[in-house]
């Protein structure tokens, strides 16, 4: 009798497993942010995500915040995903782009606005694709091409940029927003983990913090468990 009351306890937290992300602000339908702040290169870096979904369309807003570089290894080259939740199997095909394309002169700090590109159901940005390993998607640049820089500074130049800024024109200025439609998205579904590359090559990798709802799911599990465990060792030790 008290097993199987203990195997209703552990099949309650299961179910907290599984429903939880649904019942959370922070799934793709919610919306998530993602946010990471660093070195890359030895210089700062600092970045965002904005996640969103509606239907079968996934859209990631990419922003980078660290304004006046002085190099191109501070500018974001790509962001590494990966959806749990989902329904499998499914598939994901990168469908519109869009963002403000610049050219950078880095001897004056100077830079020519080459106007926006793209939309949600164009592909403006032309070198950005998606590439997915296991359960991680990569949505890149390529190496490099399209680099989203930070903004200028308050005169609207890139006074700080070195001498080897402008090798990789043209930049994508301050944010770039990709929509990719994913078949098995769903209500549930929500990004488990997201991190960033920044650099040509890219030199840096930086993941951002777990997201908010997956720190709740621990802070209330961990005790019941430890609810648990203690409730049964005193049945056996009495």
């Amino acid at each position: 009798m008290h097993s199987l009351k203990w195997i209703a306890v552990l099949f309650t937290f299961a179910t907290m497993l599984c429903v939880l992300p649904s019942a959370q602000a922070d799934t793709i339908y919610g919306g998530q942010t993602f946010s990471v702040s660093g070195t890359a290169g030895g210089q700062p870096v600092n970045a965002q995500a904005v996640v969103s979904g509606s239907g079968n369309l996934l859209t990631i807003t990419v922003t980078n915040l660290q304004s006046d570089p002085t190099s191109s290894v501070q500018a974001i080259s790509g962001i590494n995903f990966t959806i749990t939740g989902a329904t499998p199997p499914g598939s994901q095909n990168l469908v519109g782009s869009t963002g403000d394309l610049i050219t950078i002169n880095d001897t004056t700090g100077a830079y020519v606005d080459n106007g926006v590109v793209g939309s949600s159901s164009t592909l403006g940005l032309t070198h950005w694709s998606l590439d997915s390993v296991g359960s991680v998607t990569t949505l890149t640049g390529g190496q490099p091409n399209e680099l989203i820089i930070g903004n200028p500074n308050g005169s609207n130049l890139y006074a700080s940029a070195n001498n080897g800024v402008d090798n990789f024109n043209p930049y994508v200025k301050y944010t770039a927003t990709f929509t990719i439609q994913v078949n098995s998205l769903n209500s549930n579904a929500y990004i488990s983990s997201l991190s960033f590359d920044f650099g040509t090559a890219p030199e840096t990798t930086i993941a951002s913090p777990v997201p908010p709802s997956l720190v709740m799911l621990g802070t209330m599990l961990v005790p019941g468990l430890a609810f648990w465990y203690r409730r049964r060792n005193s049945r056996v030790t009495a």
